[in-house]
């Protein structure tokens, strides 16, 4: 049957393709659900899997819950530009969420740095450390430099506690998508969001394969 549907969608159309492509972002978490929907005190740190990362993309849209976002990073930082960067990322930010992301994106993982959470994190840590001898690049550079590591400690922590953190993720996307069919109403829609559950499956099947 797998086959029967993957052949009957085979030559997608353009619009086809381009709503595909959202999709697919959408449950990697690189859309955001309406500020509204979003109940910002259902938030715990560190996140732990792409919905909740969503969840407070959303709500730093309202300029309440990012002074209060700022405020509680505030509290982590200390002297040291770099350390401060970690404190906060380490608390943002669990391993296994961590791991499936690097500094600036590649085909495979989303970057951090095209996050509201990580422009938040910057703008708090130039507000801190700006002045005559300590430069805002020099502070962005800083950041990016801990952010590096700290995405690099967060695998090393990922493979050597044995998690499966990447099959867990996919598995949420996964149930995403499917709900998403459920709640078609269409015969269309039904068909173009099982054609996408095939297409999620196929891209992403050396995580369902031990």
């Amino acid at each position: 049957m797998l086959g029967t549907l993957l052949k009957s969608v085979s030559e997608p159309s353009t619009k086809i393709d381009k709503i595909l492509f959202l999709f697919e972002r959408l449950v990697m978490g690189a859309i955001d659900r309406p500020t509204k929907e979003i109940d910002s005190d259902a938030i715990h740190f560190p996140l732990r899997t792409h919905v909740e990362l969503r969840s407070l993309e959303a709500a730093l849209e309202n300029q309440k819950y990012r002074d209060h976002f700022v405020a509680r990073l505030c509290n982590l930082m200390c002297d040291n530009t770099r350390k401060s960067a970690k404190a906060c990322l380490q608390y943002l930010l669990s391993p296994e969420l961590a791991n499936t992301y690097t500094l600036h994106g590649t085909i495979r993982k989303f970057g951090i740095s095209e996050y509201k959470f990580y422009s938040t994190v910057q703008s708090a840590l130039c507000s801190r450390f700006r002045s005559a001898t300590c430069h805002e690049k020099d502070i962005i550079h800083a950041m990016a430099t801990e952010s590096q590591a700290f995405l690099h400690d967060g695998r090393d922590k990922v493979h050597k506690r044995g998690w499966r953190s990447k099959e867990k993720l996919a598995s949420q996307a996964l149930s995403d998508v499917t709900n998403a069919v459920n709640d078609s109403s269409t015969t269309e829609s039904k068909t173009l969001y099982t054609w996408i559950i095939c297409k999620f499956i196929n891209c992403n099947k050396h995580l369902y394969t031990s």
